[in-house]
């Protein structure tokens, strides 16, 4: 569900360390964009830099997978307040002896 990043795993991939990828971008990558999950801060400007430094594409680093119709419904009934007091009287009942 949502966004998945593949910086670490894209270059992994061809051989190329995190030192070496610095080097070509002229600045330090971040830890945050070190992991799988795609930095809150990520900036275009950023993307650019990098598929510059890697000859890649911005799909390449990041991609999107829309939520399934059960995501969907579950995120829908998470914010749906008269679900969330059933649900709250619900667990009431099955703790009461």
């Amino acid at each position: 569900m949502g966004f998945h990043w593949h910086l670490a795993p894209y270059i992994a991939g061809r051989g190329v360390t995190w030192e070496q990828l610095d080097e070509r971008l002229g600045f330090t990558v971040p830890g945050n964009m070190r992991g799988v999950i795609p930095p809150f801060d990520l900036s275009m400007s950023v993307v650019a830099d990098l598929c510059q430094a890697l000859g890649c594409q911005p799909g390449d680093l990041l991609t999107f997978s829309p939520d399934s119709a059960a995501e969907q419904a579950e995120r829908q009934l998470a914010g749906n307040q008269s679900y969330q007091s059933f649900l709250n009287f619900h667990e009431g009942k099955k703790k009461k002896p």
